[in-house]
């Protein structure tokens, strides 16, 4: 039969597919751009509550982007275990190289910046409301990424100590 890519690298063209669309084009644009676009303007404040903190948020990320790049031009390749990154698959033996290390550090970086930016918002949301904007009057479009960020706040730490569980696997040798 016809093959057009070896098996490693479509196990890597999908990972990265799925890892890259999901934490560095839909949740940064759909959450990060849209919020910070539409937060201030729809409860009628003149800013974000902590705006070095927004900004802040922004470098981690771009951090993080740089080294998801990076991840491409090591040896062996990027990612190959899929955009779960489940162990035993993302483990040293399922897909060696630094690739997939770097890869999970990234991902870890880029929720340090949703967790910056998830704290910004339902801080924004609570605090920075204009008079009369109460909890019923405010559009479906601040609930919506109020909810989605106190849930980012509560669920990207622990996706994020488990990245780092991992990549302390990967990297020191230990068996979380």
């Amino acid at each position: 039969g016809l093959q057009i890519v070896q098996p490693e690298f479509f196990n890597q063209m999908t990972t990265m597919h799925g890892l890259i669309m999901v934490f560095w084009a839909i949740t940064p644009l759909m959450i990060g751009a849209f919020g910070n676009y539409c937060i201030p303007l729809m409860i009628g404040a003149r800013d974000m509550a902590f705006p070095w903190l927004n900004m802040l948020s922004f470098w981690v990320f771009l951090l993080s982007q740089l080294i998801i790049i990076a991840s491409f031009m090591v040896e062996l390749g990027s990612a190959a275990a899929g955009w779960t990154t489940y162990p035993p698959l993302s483990s040293n033996v399922g897909t060696p190289g630094y690739g997939q290390s770097l890869v999970v550090l990234a991902l870890f970086v880029t929720g340090v910046s949703t967790i910056m930016g998830a704290i910004n918002y339902v801080t924004t949301v609570i605090r920075f409301r204009a008079p009369g904007m109460t909890w019923m009057r405010m559009p479906a479009t601040v609930w919506g990424l109020w909810l989605t960020s106190i849930l980012n706040a509560l669920f990207v730490p622990v996706l994020g100590s488990a990245g780092l569980l991992l990549l302390a696997d990967r990297t020191f040798g230990t068996q979380f």
